[in-house]
């Protein structure tokens, strides 16, 4: 191991730059954002062609990713905010003016790659027991608790590690370290010499009991006018009905910047196209510029899966704070895909040909990767 440190300890660097480890190959950095609140911070790795940020207080999940000096992950309409001053059943954000609970997500979704769930990872709603789920569940607002550092002779590999609780409407504080333990999550990133990128979140049943693994992913890329994306399926329709036409996965800019656009165009019988290190089928995903650059995903196959593709929405009334500020200050312009392990809509719009999970046994592991390929 080359490096290895704790959340709290890049808490306590206050608005400040440090380098965290540095060889010949390879430079990690503390950075902070100036709208960023006071001690959080950012981790930036520089090896070969890539530079990847990643955020320590969402899980180390990835914010900025540039390889060969193009950003490839979108430009998101908010900073950071503090884990533990987030209540994830607040209704503090409105939708056309109305309270609603559980729309926090709003706010924070910020990252290029946001593991979603892990008890609902979709829209919120109340269950048959009628405990509420707040949009996208609460794994994305997780710190994580431990990063490290390690390398081969042609990659580098970092890894944060956190627990995922089963969350409660509590007091207490931090949020994320009351409730009992359900999962404990690795996640990592695997960066080779060559331009390929392994990203991969491992999720133990840390509990005594089994557990439904209710995940999902939102990859959210660049929106740049007449971008498209490249999928094989059998069947394709529009997440509201209808019939889906070539321009819903072209994306646009908004007509009016405050206007918000959002496209959602669900794929099901997805051909698997290549076969991963641990011989799993996963499913390809490719996304083409018009200045010719393109790149693919491949991910593995899942009971839901739909392209996402918005614009607009600068300092939209659509969604606004409660006194009337807007929630976004920039518009969401983004490309990318959806893909869980149950319906997003809670209706069970699945993909016949991948059965939804069995419950998550004592012990057991389940890995979700995702290579990128430039």
């Amino acid at each position: 191991m080359l490096y290895s440190t704790t959340y709290q300890d890049l808490c306590n660097h206050l608005n400040t730059e440090i380098s965290l480890f540095r060889d010949e190959k390879i430079s990690l950095d503390l950075v902070h954002q100036l709208q960023d609140p006071e001690g959080i911070n950012r981790i930036t790795l520089q090896f070969g062609d890539f530079i990847l940020e990643l955020l320590p207080s969402k899980g180390l999940a990835p914010g900025r990713l540039v390889y060969k000096d193009q950003d490839i992950f979108w430009d998101p309409p908010s900073p950071l905010y503090r884990p533990e001053e987030i209540n994830p059943l607040s209704d503090e954000i409105c939708i056309q003016g109305k309270p609603q609970k559980g729309l926090i997500y709003i706010k924070t979704f910020t990252a290029g790659i946001e593991l979603l769930g892990l008890q609902n990872w979709g829209m919120h709603y109340t269950d048959a027991k009628g405990h509420f789920h707040p949009l996208h569940g609460e794994v994305s607002h997780i710190p994580t608790s431990e990063i490290r550092l390690t390398k081969g002779t042609d990659f580098v590999l970092l890894e944060g590690i956190f627990d995922y609780r089963k969350y409660t409407a509590s007091i207490q504080k931090p949020w994320y370290k009351q409730g009992e333990p359900l999962f404990n999550i690795t996640r990592q990133y695997k960066l080779f010499t060559d331009g390929r990128l392994l990203y991969k979140d491992i999720i133990e049943n840390i509990s005594n009991q089994p557990h439904f693994v209710d995940w999902g992913y939102h990859v959210t890329f660049r929106g740049v006018d007449e971008a498209y994306v490249i999928i094989h399926g059998s069947e394709f329709i529009p997440r509201g009905g209808g019939k889906a036409t070539i321009r819903d996965i072209i994306w646009q800019s908004a007509k009016n910047e405050d206007t918000r656009i959002e496209t959602g165009i669900i794929f099901k019988e997805l051909r698997p196209v290549y076969i991963d290190s641990l011989g799993r089928d996963m499913v390809q995903v490719q996304f083409v510029y018009p200045d010719a650059r393109a790149f693919r995903l491949f991910v593995p196959p899942s009971p839901y899966f739909q392209t996402w593709f918005c614009a607009g929405g600068e300092k939209t009334d659509e969604f606004t704070y409660k006194n009337g500020e807007p929630v976004l200050k920039k518009s969401w312009n983004g490309m990318g895909i959806e893909f869980g392990a149950s319906a997003l809509d809670h209706d069970g719009n699945t993909d016949p040909d991948v059965p939804v999970s069995a419950p998550l046994q004592p012990g057991e592991k389940v890995e979700i990767p995702i290579y990128f390929l430039f």
